[in-house]
């Protein structure tokens, strides 16, 4: 094809993108990026029952979220819009009366009884409505009959041929397919029906989607050729699946942008993880930024076998990116997740503790976890009764308190480590010299690498915590 590379993303707008949907609209903004074309939003919202502006607001919000900015879509000016599906009925209703004309399309007035019944007699079952006139159907219409408006399918099956970019030459015949619906009663186009018309409207040259719309191909194509419209060329994506091999769907837990974001999930984090569901990088990497997933990809390496979703390995990459962010850019993503924290206010503190806790966060979320023995109003004692059972505890805990008498501001490790090793020297080892120290620091018997810790908390918070504790022992 020799036009401008289009390409459209097209949600149904009843609730928060899921990794399925991030995907599809990931690859088709690559596509476009790395070809120089456009990327178009359009909603997709003919489902009146489930569709809603709150879902839409919010998958519109998540897009932008994630870094995957439209061309053409809503908000955005166009030449092809409105870019809303319930706002194009005048458009479906005048393309659907062309089909009409052409005697491709006809009035049926089954109910959903008459047809459950021709269905259980023959598969390929025909509307008895078929060769109803236009003039008699008029008539129906004016009474206010329940009806649809149907394709006409040829009455000897036809093949066609799809030149799919992932799975090759596929053939699909409309034997054992039935005329279909193109409108619902009320006038609600389907949505085999009003795809074709705005991908042809909008001048789609490519569509990458869900393999689940494979069967959708062929009604489509029937179209386009009625219609006398170029057929776009067609990518259907591999199913992404479960650890049981399962298609991924709600119940195999948060699946979603908003779940993912809620848990501390970095956007670029997420579109390197699902990028490779069902693609792989030229150079094998593991790990990569948009610009570079726009550089490289060129549509020719998507795989057609299922694409197995591990959540283990999209928290290893989330990990991977929160390494590579710079202190400044990190710490205030990590604010939303610390609010509750009551954390030393130095200028320098938030540098210090990323040098020491940023490669332990696999999510924004961990540092609250993280952190949260630095608070200074989370000091509590918890079962450290067994350590005034022993001799040396409260020789240790004076010693301990002298040490950080001498000075100001925080301890270094070399100094902790000074003051570790003339407490060995005084005879106490082992359980008996860990134990009281870390119940000093943050009350509890067992926990975090104290080196760590000491370095992180003034000498004023670490004071006043072991002078709470020798309060306990008295």
């Amino acid at each position: 094809m020799n036009q401008k590379v289009r390409v459209r993303f097209a949600p149904s707008p009843t609730g928060s993108l899921h990794l399925g949907g991030v995907r599809t609209a990931l690859y088709n903004y690559l596509f476009a990026k790395h070809n120089g074309g456009d990327f178009v939003l359009r909603v997709e919202d003919t489902d009146q029952e489930r569709s809603t502006d709150e879902s839409r607001t919010q998958q519109l919000e998540e897009l932008s979220w994630l870094g995957l900015n439209w061309d053409e879509g809503p908000g955005m000016d166009g030449d092809f819009g409105p870019y809303q599906q319930s706002l194009r009925l005048e458009y479906y209703q005048k393309m659907a009366q062309t089909l009409i004309d052409k005697g491709l399309a006809y009035y049926c007035f089954l109910s959903d009884d008459e047809i459950e019944t021709l269905r259980e007699n023959n598969r390929r079952w025909v509307s008895p409505y078929r060769h109803l006139s236009k003039e008699e159907a008029q008539i129906r219409i004016a009474n206010e009959e329940p009806h649809v408006l149907r394709f006409r399918l040829p009455d000897e099956p036809k093949n066609y041929v799809l030149n799919d970019w992932v799975r090759g030459e596929v053939s699909l015949s409309t034997e054992g397919l039935t005329d279909f619906v193109l409108l619902r009663f009320g006038g609600m186009p389907v949505y085999n029906f009003c795809c074709v018309c705005d991908d042809h409207t909008m001048k789609i040259s490519h569509v990458f989607r869900g393999e689940e719309h494979l069967p959708n191909s062929l009604k489509q194509m029937i179209i386009y050729e009625a219609l006398g419209w170029q057929t776009p060329q067609f990518g259907h994506l591999s199913v992404i699946v479960n650890e049981a091999r399962k298609k991924l769907s709600k119940r195999d837990g948060a699946v979603s942008v908003s779940s993912f974001r809620e848990e501390g999930y970095l956007p670029e984090a997420i579109l390197n993880a699902v990028a490779l569901l069902g693609w792989s990088h030229p150079d094998a990497k593991d790990i990569f930024t948009l610009e570079e997933m726009i550089r490289v990809f060129d549509g020719r390496r998507l795989g057609a076998s299922s694409a197995y979703f591990d959540r283990e390995k999209m928290k290893w990459t989330n990990a991977m990116h929160i390494r590579q962010l710079p202190a400044e850019e990190l710490w205030p993503m990590l604010k939303p997740y610390i609010a509750d924290l009551n954390l030393p206010s130095d200028n320098d503190w938030p540098q210090m503790a990323l040098n020491v806790y940023q490669t332990e966060m696999e999510t924004l979320s961990d540092a609250a976890g993280l952190l949260a023995p630095f608070s200074l109003d989370a000091f509590k004692l918890e079962a450290v009764d067994e350590i005034f059972q022993w001799d040396q505890t409260q020789q240790l805990l004076n010693a301990w308190q002298a040490f950080l008498q001498e000075g100001s501001g925080y301890i270094s490790a070399e100094g902790f480590a000074d003051f570790i090793e003339t407490m060995k020297a005084e005879g106490l080892k082992g359980k008996k010299l860990f134990m009281p120290l870390r119940a000093a620091i943050i009350g509890k018997l067992q926990g975090a690498e104290m080196q760590m810790l000491v370095q992180l908390m003034p000498r004023s918070e670490l004071l006043r915590r072991v002078e709470q504790l020798m309060k306990e022992a008295q």
